[in-house]
C-alpha cells in the first residue's frame, strides 16, 4: 500500500515494490491478492491503497471490473502505464475519502492501509468502505498483529496505530455483522489459517516442513501471528470462504521465477512505451527541422523580394530611367514623335540576313 503524510487524513508512506529482494514481504502481500482473487469471478472490486498495483492487475484477471486508488499521484501514474487493461483503472484518492459513489462495489480490498492512518481517520476510513460497498458486499482487509510487533525492538515509523486480534475484529464489527479472520505467518512459505482449526490432515497448520520432496503441514509452532486478515460482511453467508493457504508454489512455479516474469511483463511495457516516446521525439523533431526549414524558405524569399524591390526603386530614380521616360514620351506621345518615328524607324530597321 502507498499513503502519505499530509492533509485530514495524516497517513505515512510505506509501499512495497515488486522489485524488491524482500521475498518475505512479497510472499504476505502477494498470498493476499491470491487469495482475494479466489472471490473476485466476476464482481466489481476497488483495492484501495493500491501502491504500485500488481496486485490489482492481478485481481483484474478474474473481476469484471477493478478500481484502484492510491493517494500518491505519482504511483496512479506509474501505475496506469505498466498494468494496461481494459478492466483496470487507477485514480488518485483518500482511503478515508473514497471517489466512488455509493454502492458501487461487490468487494473491496485493503491490504497493510489502516494502521498508516491516525486513530481518529480509522473510523472514517471504514466508513467510506461501507458507504461504496453494496449491500451484502464484501472487506477483504489485513492489518500487522501487534501483540507480535510490539516485541520488536524498533517501532514502524509508517504505523500511526496498530491492533491486537481482539481490538480488530470488535471494530470492524461496529460497521459489519459478520467478520471472520484468517491469521499469516510464514515459514518456508506464506501461510494463512483459521486460529484454532485444524487442517484436514489434522493438525493446526502453524507451521510446514520439508519432507519426502514435498512440503507438509506440520504440528510445531511458530507463536504469534505476524498479520491477520479479515473478510467483513453483512451478510454471514457472505464470510463463508475457505482462505486456508499455503503459497509457496504458485502455477507450479517457485515464486522468485513467478515474480521475475512478471518484471520481465513490466519491463516489456515499459521498453514499448520508451519506444512510443523515442518516435513522438524523431516525429516532433522531423516536424522541428520542416517548420525551420520553410521559415528559412520564407525569410530568404522576402530578403529576396525587398532586395529586387530597393533595386527597382534605384533604377526608377536614376537619371537614365528619367531620360528614357522622357525619349518614350516624346516619341509616342507627342506631335514631335509622330514626326521622328518614321525616321527612327527607317534607321533602326533590322537588316535582312542574306540567303
Amino acid at each position: 500500500m502507498t499513503q502519505q503524510t499530509g492533509g485530514s487524513a495524516q497517513t505515512a508512506v510505506e509501499r512495497l515494490s515488486p522489485r524488491t529482494n524482500d521475498y518475505t514481504e512479497i510472499l504476505y502481500h502477494w498470498q493476499r491478492y491470491l487469495l482475494a482473487g479466489r472471490l473476485a469471478a466476476g464482481k466489481r472490486i476497488a483495492d484501495v491503497a493500491c501502491g504500485e498495483g500488481y496486485g490489482a492487475d492481478h485481481l483484474a484477471a478474474f473481476a469484471q471490473r477493478v478500481c484502484a486508488v492510491d493517494i500518491d499521484a505519482a504511483t496512479v501514474k506509474e501505475a496506469r502505464a505498466r498494468y494496461p487493461r481494459p478492466n483496470l483503472s487507477f485514480q488518485q484518492g483518500s482511503a478515508d475519502h473514497l471517489p466512488f459513489a455509493a454502492g458501487t462495489f461487490d468487494m473491496i480490498t485493503s491490504f497493510e492501509t489502516i494502521e498508516h492512518l491516525v486513530p481518529d481517520r480509522q473510523e472514517p476510513f471504514l466508513r467510506e468502505v461501507k458507504r461504496v460497498l453494496r449491500p451484502g458486499g464484501l472487506l477483504l482487509i489485513s492489518t500487522p498483529n501487534k501483540r507480535r510487533t510490539e516485541k520488536f525492538t524498533t517501532k514502524n515509523p509508517y504505523h500511526f496505530k496498530e491492533f491486537y486480534l481482539e481490538e480488530f475484529v470488535a471494530l470492524l464489527k461496529e460497521h459489519f455483522r459478520s467478520v471472520d479472520c484468517w491469521v499469516q505467518e510464514i515459514n518456508l512459505a506464506a501461510l494463512s489459517w483459521k486460529p484454532g482449526a485444524e487442517s484436514p490432515r489434522g493438525a493446526v497448520w502453524n507451521t510446514i516442513r520439508w519432507s519426502d520432496g514435498v512440503y507438509r503441514p506440520s504440528e510445531g509452532t511458530i507463536g504469534d501471528f505476524l498479520y491477520v486478515m479479515a473478510l467483513c460482511s453483512d451478510e454471514s453467508s457472505g464470510t463463508s470462504s475457505d482462505l486456508d493457504s499455503v503459497c509457496f508454489d504458485v502455477s507450479r512455479k517457485p515464486l522468485e521465477s513467478l515474480w521475475h516474469d512478471h518484471l520481465v511483463q513490466i519491463d516489456e511495457v515499459q521498453n514499448r512505451n520508451r519506444e512510443l516516446e523515442a518516435h513522438v521525439k524523431r516525429v516532433e523533431t522531423a516536424l522541428a527541422v520542416t517548420r525551420f526549414e520553410h521559415r528559412t524558405m520564407m525569410e530568404q524569399s522576402e530578403g529576396t523580394i525587398e532586395r529586387l524591390t530597393q533595386e527597382l526603386a534605384g533604377i526608377r530614380s536614376s537619371r537614365s530611367w528619367r531620360l528614357v521616360e522622357g525619349y518614350q514620351h516624346l516619341m509616342d506621345r507627342s506631335l514631335v514623335g509622330r514626326v521622328l518615328r518614321p525616321i527612327r524607324n527607317s534607321v533602326f530597321k533590322r537588316p535582312k540576313l542574306n540567303g
